[in-house]
């Protein structure tokens, strides 16, 4: 759902956006298509509940798993056996992502699968459906399937061996243009800061709440609801 959006903007304004029908269905669906059948895993990113599903649908006869705030997280104890996992919480889906051949597609949102997760020695392939104003959280979904570490059974630093490919879906002259740009900006500032040392100049931009999932500073909420209601008003 667009909860992060909800209450900021007009109801109507969020129907419009989710409604407005999408070349990105049928991309995604010919990416994944052409992934699975190279023998490949892959996995489509995506912030709103309503295209997990939609995206979820269409891709049916793959079996795609979903992981999203409302899946549940296994109880774990200790001595719990991973293969005895419940195929339907977040760890036992990852769980059969990795290790199950027929389990190549998962389709996920990033505040819900972003952190914390390694999946750079079975996937390398990503498929960016639609993003959000959060630079972190986006950085830490590209680094699900891009990180140093040696493969439990090669023994090979899979990253220094394998291409990892994201394919960013970007509608032009729509809202994804204002986010990639917003992004880039986020990230470089960011590189900066990092490469500079100095550590007392914030991440996150001036006007950034820690507690909006969106990411979304005053400048990024002022361009979002300029540019969405100068369309509904079309």
């Amino acid at each position: 759902e667009m909860e992060e959006f909800t209450g900021k903007l007009a109801n109507q304004d969020i129907i419009d956006v989710l409604n407005t029908e999408s070349w990105k269905i049928t991309k995604t669906i010919e990416l994944v298509n052409k992934l699975v059948n190279e023998n490949k895993k892959v996995i489509v990113w995506s912030i709103f509940n309503e295209n997990t599903d939609r995206l979820a649908s269409h891709l049916s006869y793959l079996n795609p798993k979903i992981i999203r705030g409302s899946t549940p997280c296994a109880e774990i104890h200790p001595g719990t056996v991973i293969e005895d996992l419940d195929g339907g919480t977040r760890e036992g889906i990852l769980r059969d992502f990795k290790e199950e051949e027929s389990c190549r597609v998962l389709i996920a949102n990033p505040a819900a699968c972003g952190e914390s997760i390694s999946l750079h020695h079975w996937c390398h392939d990503a498929i960016y459906f639609d993003r959000n104003y959060n630079a972190g959280q986006f950085l830490q979904s590209c680094d699900r399937i891009h990180r140093y570490g040696m493969h439990p059974v090669s023994n090979i630093i899979t990253c220094a061996n394998t291409i990892v490919t994201y394919y960013v879906l970007i509608s032009e002259g729509t809202i994804d243009e204002h986010i990639s740009s917003k992004l880039e900006e986020k990230i470089e500032r960011q590189k900066r800061i990092l490469n500079s040392g100095d550590y007392s100049e914030p991440l996150e931009e001036k006007g950034t709440l820690s507690s909006d999932v969106s990411g979304m500073s005053n400048e990024d909420f002022e361009d979002f609801v300029e540019y969405t209601r100068s369309k509904t008003e079309v």
